[in-house]
């Protein structure tokens, strides 16, 4: 069920856990974004709690990828998540889905939104 709507119709998505190889992970890579910019990025996520979601900014000059926050999963509710972003060089942003050996439901992202401007307190 889409978190926005609340029925079938709306739109978000989904790394299905059914038949999943173990440490199974989906990305989820941006468009290319202007480094010394001041962005948000704000998501709702649906995930087991044995999952986790990690944020990445990725430099395609030499291709290197460095951590910026992750958040695990509560167990079977939407769960609103937000995070600063700032990189002093011109980026990508990863946001990579890890499922454990054990998990048997997915994990759905739902309203994932990049604003310009620092996140609201």
């Amino acid at each position: 069920v889409d978190h926005t709507f609340q029925t079938d119709l709306g739109n978000y998505i989904l790394m299905e856990a059914t038949g999943h190889s173990p440490q199974s992970d989906a990305i989820l890579v941006s468009q290319p974004l202007e480094g010394n910019v001041s962005y948000c990025l704000t998501l709702y996520s649906y995930m087991p709690a044995d999952a986790e979601i990690s944020l990445w900014y990725h430099n395609p000059v030499d291709n290197s990828r460095v951590e910026i926050t992750s958040f695990d999963g509560t167990g079977y509710s939407w769960d609103k998540h937000s995070s600063p972003i700032f990189y002093a060089q011109p980026y990508n942003l990863y946001l990579i889905g890890s499922l454990q050996p054990s998990a048997e439901t997915p994990i759905a992202l739902d309203d994932i939104h990049l604003d310009i401007g620092d996140c609201p307190p």
